[in-house]
């Protein structure tokens, strides 16, 4: 006979943990599984919001620079204002579709869907509202290095 690890009873030769224990003893083992798991897709969604912010960074680095070296060169102020909100416009949409789509969700179908708080978005609208922030994000870039270009 062989003692339960667990609480002390005595087994047959061939277990070596009882029923009684058997039966925590998983629920302790998929708990931790659980949490293992949790943890990891928690660091992943970290990483990925830390590449998402410093994305966002890297635009205003490329763009600055050659948003202020084409408003010199222009020299008038309403093409300023509305280069500034055109490149401003692009990492705030970057930013709503990312990490507030279903925000994004609500604004765009408040008129169209009359019970918009019962409405769930789509895997597909999750999918290309994302694929629509990284393409943003790069006609931004894109328009500055060209508008740039055509001024210098």
């Amino acid at each position: 006979m062989k003692k339960c690890k667990k609480c002390g009873w005595e087994n047959a030769d061939s277990l070596s943990v009882c029923e009684k224990c058997y039966g925590l003893l998983d629920d302790e083992k998929s708990g931790e599984t659980a949490e293992k798991f949790f943890a990891k897709l928690e660091r992943r969604e970290k990483i990925k919001a830390i590449i998402n912010y410093s994305l966002i960074v890297i635009y205003f680095i490329i763009v600055a620079p050659l948003y202020v070296i084409t408003v010199k060169e222009i020299g008038s102020l309403g093409v300023a204002l509305v280069l500034f909100f055109f490149y401003l416009l692009m990492p705030i949409f970057f930013y709503t579709s990312i990490f507030h789509p279903d925000t994004l969700f609500e604004l765009s179908y408040t008129h169209i869907i009359s019970n918009i708080h019962d409405a769930q978005p789509s895997d597909w609208f999750y999918t290309t509202t994302t694929w629509s922030a990284y393409i943003f994000l790069g006609i931004g870039i894109f328009a500055a290095i060209k508008l740039y270009l055509e001024v210098i």
